[in-house]
């Protein structure tokens, strides 16, 4: 009896973790983010062709009239090209506010979006930041056969939210 009940603390214990660990009040802050075709290393900028800077705040931000995802904006990004492969999506706006969500452990949030195409990022938590892919789609005209990109993004520090603007 006594093992089950060992068991069972350590069972709880485990699920508090894991639940502390989703929580979104750890996701936001101040991010370098990689985009790399065929990995990102452990952000490594000689394998990117696009970096920048990425801001998932914790709430609403003002002054932002529209946000690239679906709500209001809570985020931003600024992106420089380093080199232009000619199909991805990503990079096509250099700045922007952001709608960013998470569901569970993943975090996602768009870098560009038109009625027909756009960029999306998928992410994890990993030791150094957050990791994971990003997608090209587009329909019709648009259509794109890009590979899947690896997304690097190491947190800087807490999110500082008068650092989103409009773009020019």
């Amino acid at each position: 009896m006594k093992l089950l009940g060992i068991l069972l603390v350590a069972s709880l214990l485990t699920c508090s973790l894991d639940q502390e660990r989703a929580s979104p009040g750890q996701v936001p802050g101040n991010y370098a983010i990689l985009v790399c075709r065929g990995g990102c290393g452990r952000g490594e900028v000689e394998r990117a062709y696009i970096r920048g800077t990425v801001i998932l705040a914790d709430s609403q931000l003002s002054g932002g009239r529209y946000a690239l995802g679906w709500g209001p904006p809570n985020g931003c990004f600024e992106l420089h090209e380093l080199q232009d492969l000619g199909d991805s999506y990503a990079g096509i706006i250099r700045g922007s506010f952001i709608h960013w969500t998470q569901h569970e452990d993943t975090i996602r949030f768009p870098i560009f979006q038109s009625p027909d195409a756009g960029y999306d990022i998928a992410l994890s938590r990993s030791d150094s930041g957050l990791m994971g892919w990003g997608t090209s789609w587009g329909a019709g005209v648009v259509e794109i056969h890009a590979p899947r990109d690896s997304i690097w993004m190491r947190r800087m520090g807490p999110a500082d939210p008068a650092q989103c603007r409009e773009s020019p």
